[in-house]
């Protein structure tokens, strides 16, 4: 996620000098950095941290955040920021919260949005983000109340959750048959499968992926049988490009992570990426979809495995092994409205 700012001099600034022109403000000689000083030292950090390995990039940016922008989302404090000193608070929480998997991340950027809409500075932009960075962390309930508060006109969908006494470390989110809702399911040790796909509906490299996969018979069997196809979380909850994917290829159907944490092997979120795995540890990682040929390295690995010759049924018919839980709690603030199409790399006001 990249979040464009409105001074290009500063984005041309690397973050190591940013945070040498932080460690000179905060000394006993200067004035305290500014908070869009302080914005554009995240945003420098985030944008120059990309070849950095994700899981330590992602814990690099929250300390970075907690260090920027400790105590300054306290209600009080809120209040007495002018306008865009507070916008700027929200775009640094929003940029927290997207990359930090703790649900908690969202607490900051929802109590600038409130100060937003008490002051009256909120736009659409604020809703929209808001909503996104709920659907995120898969807070539907909050996702529709917003929906219905700032009458963005999303479409909805029903959420129906796994009942809270299932203790599974990993869940995933299947679009039902209609298209119109999509209920929780837990994966067991022995349901897990022996590939996953990062994917998304709206990454051409894994639509070239995708479709080269079904064209191939050997891959199309062994992604029937063996493979989860999963949506990233931080991915927008286009359920209707979801359906019409799952419907077109009921056998390689694309299903929704729930959580990234929850999948503690996964080490890249980029999409196509392909994970083999071992009683749920990872043996094998293929990143990336050049060209076509790429499928012969799946294969290469598959065989090496054994896996072409497995008839273990796992994943082929996802949506018999994994029926609509039951006793799944289903109210009115279940039905969300997502904000569908693609992505946005960046995030403009």
């Amino acid at each position: 996620m990249q979040i464009s700012r409105t001074r290009p001099h500063l984005r041309t600034l690397s973050a190591w000098w940013l945070l040498a022109v932080w460690l000179l403000a905060t000394s006993p000689d200067a004035s305290s950095p500014t908070v869009a000083d302080r914005l554009d030292a995240l945003i420098a950090f985030e944008r120059e941290s990309g070849a950095m390995p994700p899981r330590l990039r992602r814990e690099a940016i929250e300390r970075r955040f907690t260090a920027y922008f400790s105590g300054s989302y306290a209600k009080d404090t809120l209040a007495h920021m002018d306008d865009n000193d507070l916008k700027d608070l929200f775009r640094a929480a929003q940029l927290h919260a997207f990359h930090s998997p703790d649900p908690r991340a969202l607490d900051d950027l929802r109590a600038a949005y409130l100060e937003l809409t008490a002051r009256g500075a909120k736009v659409r932009f604020h809703a929209l983000s808001l909503h996104r960075a709920f659907l995120w962390h898969r807070r539907f309930e909050d996702a529709a109340a917003l929906d219905a508060e700032a009458d963005l006109e999303m479409p909805s969908f029903e959420a129906r959750r796994l009942p809270p006494e299932d203790n599974s470390l990993q869940s995933i989110w299947m679009v039902d048959k209609d298209g119109l809702g999509i209920d929780q399911h837990s994966l067991g040790i022995d349901e897990l499968p022996h590939i996953v796909m990062i994917t998304q509906p709206h990454c051409g490299f894994s639509q070239r992926a995708m479709a080269a996969i079904a064209r191939n018979p050997d891959a199309a069997a062994l992604f029937g049988r063996d493979a989860l196809i999963l949506i990233p979380p931080k991915i927008n909850f286009d359920i209707a490009a979801v359906h019409r994917w799952n419907t077109a290829q009921p056998k390689l159907p694309m299903v929704f992570a729930n959580r990234e944490n929850e999948w503690p092997e996964f080490t890249h979120w980029e999409t196509p990426v392909f994970y083999f795995l071992r009683d749920g540890k990872v043996t094998d990682r293929v990143v990336g979809w050049p060209n076509d040929e790429r499928i012969g390295d799946l294969l290469r690995i598959a065989r090496k495995r054994g896996l072409l010759t497995l008839g273990r049924a796992t994943h082929q018919n996802i949506g018999e092994e994994f029926p609509a839980p039951k006793n799944a709690r289903t109210s009115s603030t279940d039905r969300v409205r997502a904000n569908g199409g693609n992505e946005s790399r960046k995030v403009r006001p």
